[in-house]
């Protein structure tokens, strides 16, 4: 008797398609935009205070 199992062990997990994601209201839209430059700067100053070093590697491995 399946009637204790949630959806998702009833399922299997490729029985769901792109469609049914699509389907669903974006909650996202309905948020107001906010301004990141605060928090990076935050967490810059974060960062600097605790004299952490971050090296920018780019996507080949790369020192720069």
């Amino acid at each position: 008797n399946a009637d204790h199992l949630g959806r998702a062990e009833r399922h299997r997990p490729d029985a769901f398609k792109i469609g049914d994601a699509l389907d669903r209201p974006d909650h996202l839209l309905a948020l107001t935009p906010v301004d990141p430059a605060p928090l990076i700067q935050a967490v810059d100053r974060i960062i600097e205070e605790q004299g952490i070093k971050l090296e920018y590697i780019d996507r080949f491995g790369r020192r720069m």
